[in-house]
């Protein structure tokens, strides 16, 4: 699916290396071209080697560089996390906030490594304490702010 493209690679993003996050910036914001791009033409634009391309593409969960193509848009139809807007109504504040959320769950279940759930599962099942922690990052917190202004204006 292409929008889980997009959200693994913005999911991601965070424990790319530099090249790596040169690279999805790239891809990120030419989406609607990748298609049309050999691996070398890629490569060429980020200023990389065909190489870290192909390592970057496994790193978000594919075989090689051809299945990666087949699953980016032909062309593309707006970001798949949406920018609230100031003058956006409620109903678009709404459906942005849901829609990023829900794309961030497929990104993130698409992401899970079944064991390691299994793994994690039995650690906590044999815990007497646990506690959790928040790290929101600056866009994240924004976007949470964003959604919270919602409510303020109902």
């Amino acid at each position: 699916m292409v929008e889980d493209s997009l959200v693994s690679i913005k999911a991601y993003y965070n424990g790319f290396s530099d090249n790596e996050k040169k690279i999805a910036s790239y891809v990120v914001k030419h989406a609607a071209i990748i298609q049309e791009l050999t691996i070398s033409d890629l490569a060429k634009k980020c200023q990389t080697s065909t190489a870290s391309i192909s390592r970057f593409v496994k790193h978000i969960g594919y075989l090689n560089y051809r299945e990666f193509l087949m699953e980016m848009p032909k062309s593309t139809y707006g970001d798949v996390f949406s920018e609230i807007e100031e003058d956006d109504s409620d109903t678009q504040i709404t459906e942005k906030t849901f829609n990023g959320a829900i794309n961030a769950l497929k990104a993130t279940k698409k992401m899970l490594d079944k064991n390691k759930v299994k793994q994690a599962a039995k650690f906590l099942q044999h815990t007497n304490k646990l506690s959790f922690f928040l790290g929101w990052e600056v866009h994240q917190l924004s976007h949470w702010m964003d959604s919270i202004n919602l409510f303020e204006r109902v």
